[in-house]
């Protein structure tokens, strides 16, 4: 069974808010048919101001941890499936470029679990590649316990 069925067979409703991957979680999930009966949306949050604004994260949480920080992560998750209204909601804020550099992904459906990784030597695209393959490797494990 693909990813698309599975989400529509448990009535599981998706969106992003990314930072770091540029819009690359949405751009993979759109390119399976029937992505439109699961996909809400998603928000290319690359600026800070596009956080605070349109996320709503509190100036003062960038300030106290800084943009890339668990702590920040898990607003933007949170925000990202109020926004969209989605059953799971995924959201990225990290380094695409550097060596040894914080990555959070956040995964939220009744819990929010925020997972950590730290950037190697890998190209942009391939760092941005391995963040996609990981968030959805978390979707397809999450779908195995519902």
């Amino acid at each position: 069974m693909s990813l698309i069925e599975d989400l529509k067979k448990q009535k599981i409703t998706l969106s992003f808010a990314e930072s770091m991957t540029g819009g690359a979680l949405a751009s993979y999930l759109t390119s399976m048919p029937g992505a439109s009966f699961v996909f809400k949306g998603s928000l290319v949050c690359y600026d800070n101001d596009v956080k605070t604004r349109l996320l709503g994260i509190p100036q003062s949480l960038i300030d106290t941890y800084g943009v890339v920080s668990k702590e920040v992560c898990q607003a933007m998750v949170e925000a990202c499936q109020k926004m969209f209204l989605s059953r799971l909601s995924v959201s990225v804020t990290g380094y695409a470029d550097g060596i040894e550099k914080d990555i959070f992904i956040g995964i939220k459906d009744d819990e929010t679990h925020i997972y950590h990784l730290v950037r190697n030597e890998q190209s942009r695209g391939e760092m941005i590649q391995e963040v996609v393959d990981f968030v959805y490797l978390k979707i397809q494990e999450r779908l195995l316990f519902v």
